[in-house]
């Protein structure tokens, strides 16, 4: 167990929510330029960079979990 509270929960669905609504404002431009497959990769690589990320939370670093969302 982390010790996280359900604070630090609430904080960590607004950071998600604060970085996806640029990318839903703007993916008809993103898929236009990027394409499918680009945004596909990216969006594999953040998901393991934050799984990974997640691994390393300790009770005492667990407030870093709001920088992988």
């Amino acid at each position: 167990d982390l010790k996280g509270s359900t604070r630090l929960c609430g904080y960590s669905v607004g950071v998600t929510v604060l970085f996806e609504v640029p990318v839903f404002n703007y993916n008809k431009y993103l898929l236009k330029e990027w394409g499918h497959d680009v945004l596909f990769v990216v969006a594999v690589i953040a998901y393991v960079i934050q799984a990974f990320g997640y691994t390393l939370l300790t009770a005492l670093t667990v407030h870093w979990v709001l920088s992988l969302e």
